[in-house]
């Protein structure tokens, strides 16, 4: 049985180092309040555009979101190229595998009553991060969405850099009075 109340938010990205580099995708699915549910990298290896590490990073979030079976989740993005392969996938590409993965998660989206939305890369840094991990991994994509990949050093990494007041995680200067408070009351 999957998360069946409130609702959820699930931010994807994906990176490239270039038409020759790297590549990797990441995503963070959370719970109304902001709590982390589960997260998901994956390394493309060499030779990957961007717009393929934006679109994996949808079909593993939509696959991810199937299946916990998830109703009232919202999947943001911040690539608009990655919306316009999705929702008209002949102008991108003409290779029947990436017709198939789009027309697969296109049956998933309108099973699951997914949501897609657009969002400023600005507010997509914490799924960015991890894709951008990814992207330096040696591993290919860790599918089974057990966030093996999803380490306490990728959360550290998260925490220091990103300000998560908008994810129920307290913000340095308030988790550092909420310690202190603690600290006196004991005392």
């Amino acid at each position: 049985m999957g998360y069946s109340m409130g609702s959820y938010k699930l931010n994807t990205s994906g990176v490239s180092s270039g038409d020759q580099g790297s590549s990797g995708y990441g995503g963070i699915l959370r719970d109304e309040n902001g709590r982390w549910i589960r997260g998901f990298t994956g390394h493309l290896g060499t030779g990957s555009m961007c717009i393929e590490a934006e679109l994996l990073a949808i079909l593993k979030g939509v696959d991810l979101i199937d299946s916990l079976r998830l109703q009232n989740t919202t999947l943001e993005t911040d690539s608009l190229d990655a919306f316009k392969a999705y929702e008209k996938p002949d102008m991108y590409t003409k290779s029947s595998v990436w017709m198939t993965k789009i027309s697969d998660c296109q049956k998933l989206v309108k099973k699951n009553e997914i949501t897609l939305s657009s969002i400023t890369p600005e507010e997509n840094k914490c799924a960015r991060f991890l894709a951008e991990l990814a992207m330096d991994e040696e591993e290919d994509d860790d599918d089974d969405y057990a966030d093996k990949a999803i380490q306490t050093f990728k959360l550290t990494g998260l925490l220091k850099l990103f300000n998560f007041s908008s994810l129920s995680i307290p913000q340095k200067s308030s988790f550092n009075m909420a310690k202190k408070e603690e600290v006196n009351k004991s005392a």
